[in-house]
């Protein structure tokens, strides 16, 4: 599916992990009187599975889109002209050579406004 990275930016990653962190118990120390709990990282997950509302995405689960080393820009069906100049050598008569500017029209692509991640391969354009 080609976005731009606007739209992408409202997707999740599949490939963000964050640390999903649960209480294990409250332990109270009998010869200080104080209690802690002991915080376990259970595992490294890249959801925030446990009591989000069904679609949510975490900000820090989200696609960065063209600020990914998987990003790739989808290449632009349009074009536009550009006018470009560029020095020549021409031969002189009786010899010799003079450099002159000639300008000229080149059909250039225009800059690419989507892309896709590249983690799956190129997606198929029906």
């Amino acid at each position: 599916m080609l976005t731009t990275p606007e739209q992408a930016r409202e997707k999740w990653c599949p490939m963000v992990r964050i640390a999903r962190v649960e209480q294990q118990k409250i332990t109270t120390d009998t010869n200080w009187g104080t209690q802690r709990s002991d915080d376990i990282v259970v595992a490294s997950c890249n959801r925030d599975a446990l009591g989000s509302p069904a679609g949510f995405v975490l900000n820090s689960c989200r696609c960065i889109a063209d600020k990914c080393a998987m990003w790739r820009w989808a290449p632009s069906t349009t074009t536009h002209m550009e006018r470009r100049t560029e020095a020549r050598d021409f031969a002189l008569p009786g010899g010799g050579k003079e450099t002159r500017p000639v300008e000229f029209d080149v059909k250039v692509p225009d800059a690419p406004t989507q892309g896709y991640c590249g983690i799956a391969g190129r997606p198929e354009v029906a």
